[in-house]
């Protein structure tokens, strides 16, 4: 199962998510589902889909970067980004196309930075977040939790969260949280802090 938690405060955006462990050749890795866009100016995104799409959104992001005077906010993503995503994942097989011809990427992401959390569903349809949101499995689970904790330390929402979630849905750890002015630093929380 899968989780990625936004936050937005003043001035940076925080998203958390538990981990995806692939075993391929009795060889255990984990891949964390929240990462910086390297070159998009403080941006952060995470992804619930499968550890194939989080690489290649990770490794492809040199095609997402924005013109210097470019600013990163909804227009940016729904004209820029989304076009490029729904091109990247047709290249590597992860996109379908429904009956009605509706492209469907199986999964939804959540990219954040200073003007918000962007919510990009499976059909690349976006939403804009002012305060905080959820998806995955368990969304419901920790929206709830993200509700009772309106003005506590974004990580330690994002630790409850996730928490509440868990109730509901199995969660891979550890934990891995990004913020947007971090510099690309991925902050983890082992197992043994949610006992």
């Amino acid at each position: 199962m899968s989780i990625v938690i936004g936050i937005k405060t003043r001035s940076d955006v925080y998203l958390g998510s538990d981990s995806c462990i692939v075993n391929r050749d009795g060889n255990a890795t984990v891949a964390y589902r929240v990462f910086p866009m390297e070159k998009c100016r403080s941006c952060v995104m995470g992804c619930v889909g499968s550890v194939e799409k989080i690489n290649a959104l990770k490794t492809d992001t040199l095609q997402l970067v924005p013109s210097y005077w470019e600013v990163v906010d909804y227009k940016y993503i729904s004209a820029t980004m989304c076009p490029s995503i729904r091109k990247l994942m047709d290249s590597i097989g992860m996109l379908k196309k429904r009956d009605d011809g509706v492209s469907d990427m199986g999964s939804s992401l959540l990219v954040g930075n200073g003007y918000g959390i962007f919510i990009i569903d499976r059909y690349f349809n976006v939403l804009q977040v002012d305060d905080f949101c959820a998806v995955g499995d368990g969304a419901q689970y920790a929206l709830e939790s993200l509700y009772e904790t309106v003005g506590m330390n974004p990580k330690i929402r994002i630790k409850k969260a996730i928490a509440a979630a868990a109730k509901a849905v199995r969660i891979e750890y550890p934990i891995s949280v990004i913020h947007s002015k971090g510099r690309g630093k991925i902050a983890l929380i082992p197992e043994r802090e949610f006992k």
